[in-house]
């Protein structure tokens, strides 16, 4: 079978796995939908006890975690050779995040390089950097639902073993030494070679700062969930739904990037929906989930809204001349 059959064959394996995967996520969401309509029957949301403001506040915190994915999506590229200003690189990044729920993920890639407008070698670099950021995300993310996991739904174990698998492929792909030798590889690889003489060297300290940064993302986006938790079902809430929300926001997020639909629709709630029934009624875990997907999104709109009038105030920089 020549490389061109095989490209085609995988391509068809992806699509029909795609398909399977819309299915049973499909299934699933219809099942919970109509097993909470039967309760919500028997017993109505309370929609005016609702603290609107803590849904309220929950956009910015999301919106905060989201810039910090940028902060280290800049981090990264420093790292890889590309310098681009705070406010290029930010904005390129926010207005990626919208680009996940277009079919295929590649429109994540084709923002981010079209609007630090890359060439050549540089859009290589830039969709690589993209990459290693979403590595770290993934590794970081899977670490905190693994520990989660463990701790407080140890029953889960098709999930603990899912991000106990995540943990340990990407953190052997992310440890620096396996890293600095793939980059290396691709340098080789690239029509117009790296952008200085040698490729990036990755080091235990940008290890740990990708940790640092995308932890502190994680936590904000579980404080995040907690306000959506105590909006739409107030009452005592503990120490506990503090770490449920940690545990729920990120393994449900996880399965919904690995399940490849755009922005991980009906599988991150297919997710959410079975941790946060343990701890409420299912029509709350479902109006949980509905009101962390919109306020996901709204978040992502504010920020990108936010850096294009920081655009419009004060121009960004365009990117240093060995980056092109």
């Amino acid at each position: 079978m020549n490389q061109p059959t095989k490209q085609l064959s995988f391509r068809k394996f992806l699509a029909w796995a795609q398909l399977l995967v819309m299915v049973l996520v499909a299934i699933g969401l219809v099942w919970a939908i109509f097993q909470a309509a039967k309760q919500l029957a028997q017993q109505p949301l309370a929609w005016r006890d609702f603290h609107w403001w803590k849904l309220g506040l929950a956009i910015p915190v999301s919106a905060t975690a989201v810039l910090l994915g940028g902060v280290m999506w800049r981090v990264t590229l420093s790292q890889m050779g590309i310098t681009a200003g705070w406010n290029l690189a930010l904005r390129a990044y926010s207005a990626s995040q919208l680009g996940k729920y277009v079919p295929g993920k590649a429109m994540v890639l084709v923002v981010r390089v079209a609007v630090l407008q890359l060439r050549a070698a540089g859009m290589a670099i830039g969709v690589a950097s993209c990459f290693v950021e979403t590595l770290f995300w993934l590794l970081v993310g899977a670490e905190w639902a693994c520990v989660a996991l463990l701790v407080f739904f140890p029953q889960e174990s098709l999930l603990v073993a899912l991000t106990a698998a995540c943990v340990l492929l990407a953190g052997f792909v992310g440890s620096p030494p396996i890293l600095s030798w793939l980059t290396s590889r691709a340098a080789g690889r690239l029509p117009g070679g790296w952008l200085s003489p040698t490729a990036p060297s990755f080091s235990w300290s940008y290890f740990f700062v990708m940790h640092v940064g995308f932890s502190v993302a994680w936590l904000l986006q579980a404080g995040g969930m907690w306000l959506v938790m105590s909006a739409v079902a107030p009452g005592d809430l503990t120490r506990l739904d503090i770490a449920l929300a940690l545990a729920a926001v990120t393994t449900a997020t996880i399965v919904g990037f690995l399940s490849m639909l755009p922005g991980g629709l009906g599988a991150r709630e297919l997710v959410f929906i079975p941790l946060l029934a343990t701890r409420f009624t299912l029509p709350h875990a479902l109006t949980i989930a509905i009101f962390v997907r919109l306020i996901s999104i709204t978040g992502e709109l504010v920020l990108t809204a936010i850096m294009v009038f920081w655009k419009r105030w004060k121009p960004s920089t365009t990117l240093s001349d060995s980056d092109s």
